[in-house]
């Protein structure tokens, strides 16, 4: 069985949808990943992370705990080590529904709501935050939850995800942001799921941050086997 660290850092986001162009096309950079589980295990991951919005390649390259390769394409999950395949997993369509995608299409502010089924339900002031509430299109109600998101200094800073009988499912919060080339991009991520009455923790951090890199090709259109 796959990790949940991993399986969960594939999705950050959800909904998003597409936007014209933009001058952001590759991210790049080094993250560390804490993890506290709700049995109050821990788990501590160490790797470089390559994404290109046109390939829609997502690649971590992971130096601790293990040295391995994640590499998800399409609805797959590929595990390699040494370059060989070990694993293939069938998974939800990532590559849009990230972080990084968000962030290189500048939609991580509305986490990618406005070109989906949910519109602006509330906007309102709380101190230094604008928070604004997202709800379904009504057709779809009895399948999707409120979302509420927090902005301050116009980027995000929280996003809150309610499922369709209004009960907490996760919470994120987006904090210190640096500007890469025109580029805003948290260094700072922590989740917090809420599943059967307990808490799942995790915190991303980001550095080493790059932008539009020229470099490793051979990374970013990372080959695949033919399966």
């Amino acid at each position: 069985m796959i990790r949940p660290v991993f399986v969960t850092i594939l999705f950050l986001a959800f909904a998003a949808g597409k936007s014209p162009a933009q001058s952001f096309y590759r991210i790049s950079g080094d993250y560390v990943i804490k993890a506290r589980l709700a049995d109050t295990t821990s788990q501590l991951v160490m790797g470089k992370f390559y994404y290109d919005r046109n390939i829609k390649k997502i690649v971590y390259i992971n130096s601790f705990p293990e040295k391995e390769t994640w590499v998800t394409c399409d609805s797959s999950l590929y595990l390699f080590v040494d370059g060989e395949l070990i694993r293939r997993q069938q998974v939800p369509p990532a590559a849009e529904f990230t972080i990084f995608h968000l962030a290189l299409e500048n939609q991580l502010d509305h986490f990618g709501l406005k070109n989906t089924f949910y519109r602006i339900e509330q906007v309102k002031k709380q101190g230094d935050l604008v928070v604004t509430t997202w709800a379904p299109h009504k057709k779809l109600a009895d399948l999707f939850g409120r979302v509420m998101i927090s902005n301050k200094n116009r980027r995000i800073h929280g996003i809150v995800f309610f499922d369709h009988e209004g009960e907490l499912v996760k919470k994120q919060f987006f904090e210190n942001f640096v500007r890469v080339n025109g580029l805003d991009f948290p260094t700072d991520v922590v989740e917090i799921i809420y599943s059967e009455g307990e808490e799942h923790y995790r915190k991303t951090t980001y550095r080493n941050i790059r932008v539009n890199e020229w470099e490793h090709e051979d990374i970013y259109d990372y080959p695949l086997p033919v399966l």
